[in-house]
């Protein structure tokens, strides 16, 4: 978890669909880049969804790759019947010098998305212990 007011925000972004990303310049051994993302799914979504999440340089060759586990939380009616439901999921990386990146993700199953959002910030702070993706590539 970071703390909401550290780090200067370089990708703020928001689509009607599964699948998102932007250009930010941003990137430094010293400097914490957390990706944010926020996903907003119909009644029908399942429990959890999968988020691929892949950065890229530059050139557009391909940084990092991952896929993870979202897990879903559901908002019920007066009747109990499920309304919608909401995940977020937060990555962190340190990228070995500052650059002009693409992050890109999507979300699969696809179908019950309706809006997600991505922001990416430099220069985080945060409370707990996070796994930290440590990118090292030989084009950078």
């Amino acid at each position: 978890m970071s703390l909401g007011t550290t780090g200067k925000l370089v990708i703020k972004k928001t689509v009607n669909d599964s699948d998102i990303g932007d250009w930010g310049v941003f990137g430094d051994t010293n400097q914490l880049v957390q990706a944010q993302v926020e996903v907003l799914a119909d009644e029908t979504s399942p429990k959890s969804l999968n988020i691929k999440l892949s950065i890229n340089d530059g050139y557009g060759e391909q940084c990092f790759n991952v896929i993870q586990t979202l897990k879903m939380n559901y908002r019920h009616g007066e009747n109990s019947e499920i309304l919608s439901a909401k995940g977020k999921q937060d990555f962190y990386f340190l990228l070995p010098k500052r650059a002009s990146y693409n992050v890109y993700l999507e979300i699969e199953p696809d179908q019950p998305v309706e809006k997600t959002w991505l922001s990416v910030k430099q220069g985080v702070k945060t409370l707990d212990n996070v796994t930290i993706n440590q990118i090292i590539h030989s084009e950078i």
